[in-house]
């Protein structure tokens, strides 16, 4: 079977057998039955030679390589990221900038209602998911209109700001900080694989679990800033210390929040992404 993901963290060890392996048929039955497993790895593993962007297979024909980052590591609501730590499930139907930043949102959306021909409320709460709709498609061009340039700006940056205050008011303690790395980085109880190829460069990685990272690292610092590039970004950071030869890696990443479906419309998501190679990112092992 290939399997096609956005993204090459959340595969585990695929059960498919190795093209290697022998079958002992006792039976006509039997062989039959070997023929066609042989087949359809085959199949599979030519699939996913063929598949283009981040296609996923279940053996690797080369080492795993550098790749500059991952992408995305998880898609989560910025309330459940910001405000929960990653933790539960529950949804919020509030819009995050409206929640965090009412009265920017508000000149944003008052500066997009003057500069499209269409009939709308004065409050952005009172807009319709069609209303939202129609917004949308209004506004698809990337570059928005001069009149909405700077209140897209203060938008980003009151988002940027108070997203960040909010997730660190979140991490009162180094357990805390230490769980929400684990999470970031989609580290858990047991230790998985990642074996993946995004059509240039192949990855053959083993994840640690929570009690190997433990063993191996200590987180000695989590920290987070605000930054606005043509969006709203928070930057966060740890500082993790090997446990074997004291020496000090970062690891870095970013989330974005924005729509993903156009301006208006839904609720804005937070794109957690890591930005230090795989490679260099404690917990993960490349397998030679």
């Amino acid at each position: 079977t290939c399997i096609r993901r956005t993204n090459c963290i959340d595969l585990k060890m695929s059960r498919l057998p190795p093209k290697s392996c022998s079958f002992r048929a006792s039976s006509s039955t039997d062989a039959r039955h070997a023929h066609r497993s042989h087949r359809a790895f085959d199949c599979a593993r030519h699939a996913c030679r063929r598949s283009r962007s981040r296609s996923l297979s279940a053996t690797l024909p080369t080492p795993a390589r550098e790749r500059p980052s991952l992408g995305t590591l998880q898609n989560p609501g910025p309330a459940r990221l910001f405000d929960r730590l990653l933790v539960g499930e529950a949804r919020t139907k509030t819009s995050w900038f409206h929640l965090v930043a009412p009265s920017e949102y508000q000149a944003f959306y008052a500066a997009a209602r003057a500069a499209v021909p269409l009939e709308l409320p004065m409050s952005v709460g009172d807009v319709t998911i069609d209303q939202r709709l129609l917004l949308r498609d209004a506004l698809r061009p990337r570059l928005l209109p001069p009149s909405m340039q700077a209140p897209w700006a203060d938008l980003g940056q009151a988002v940027s700001v108070r997203s960040a205050d909010r997730w660190r008011a979140q991490l009162l303690s180094d357990r805390d900080r230490l769980r929400l790395l684990w999470s970031l980085l989609r580290i858990g109880d047991a230790p998985y694989f990642v074996l993946g190829s995004d059509g240039v460069h192949h990855m053959r990685l083993r994840v640690a679990s929570a009690w190997d990272w433990m063993q191996a690292y200590d987180l000695r610092s989590f920290t987070i800033e605000p930054r606005h590039a043509g969006q709203p970004e928070v930057a966060w950071t740890a500082d993790v210390r090997s446990r074997v030869t004291r020496a000090e890696t970062t690891i870095a990443g970013h989330v974005e929040v924005r729509w993903s479906h156009g301006r208006f419309n839904g609720s804005p998501e937070a794109k957690v992404y890591l930005d230090t190679p795989l490679s260099a990112t404690p917990g993960y092992f490349s397998l030679e």
